[in-house]
């Protein structure tokens, strides 16, 4: 719901005048074209963590959570498979399209970096990790952050080094 509640929060802001849409009311100006509203689609990034320390569960209830967001949203979404270093980043737009990979330690600067050199610049970024690795020192600009952490008990050590620029929310799952 945090994740839902960030997208809608961030589309919903994203309204703006265009001519490329005229308005209902141009039937009444003939002499020039009256702008329309138009809302643009939000892009989020979901950066998954697929380290050494995320066990097959892990993984699961992250590829459960891309789901969610890719089947209650209808934002553009910009997949990050990152351990030690970026394996995959670029779209998706169904969960048979994910082959995450990885396996090594954790960096997830290296992450937000490659985010912020895509092509396609982000409005949400979810990140999806137990964790256990180094955080940027800033959030990438203009951007809301929200981080998950996935682990198997309520009170864990992974969240003590989590930045405060983002919101974090919890995944506990079943041991």
């Amino acid at each position: 719901s945090a994740v839902l509640n960030s997208v809608n929060m961030v589309a919903g802001g994203m309204t703006d005048y265009s001519r490329q849409r005229p308005s209902r009311r141009q039937d009444s100006n003939k002499d020039f074209v009256l702008p329309g509203w138009v809302t643009p689609m939000p892009t989020v990034a979901i950066i998954v963590d697929t380290s050494g320390s995320m066990s097959e569960k892990f993984i699961s209830q992250a590829m459960a959570e891309i789901g969610t967001v890719l089947q209650n949203t209808r934002s553009q979404i910009i997949l990050v498979d990152v351990d030690a270093s970026v394996h995959y980043i670029g779209p998706i737009k169904d969960k048979s399209q994910i082959k995450l990979s990885g396996g090594g330690g954790t960096d997830m600067p290296a992450g937000y970096k490659a985010l912020s050199e895509y092509k396609k610049k982000c409005n949400l970024v979810i990140c999806l990790t137990d964790g256990y690795t180094p955080w940027p020192a800033e959030p990438l600009p203009h951007t809301k952050n929200i981080i998950c952490i996935i682990s198997t008990k309520e009170e864990d050590e992974g969240i003590k080094g989590v930045p405060e620029w983002a919101k974090i929310v919890r995944a506990c799952i079943n041991d």
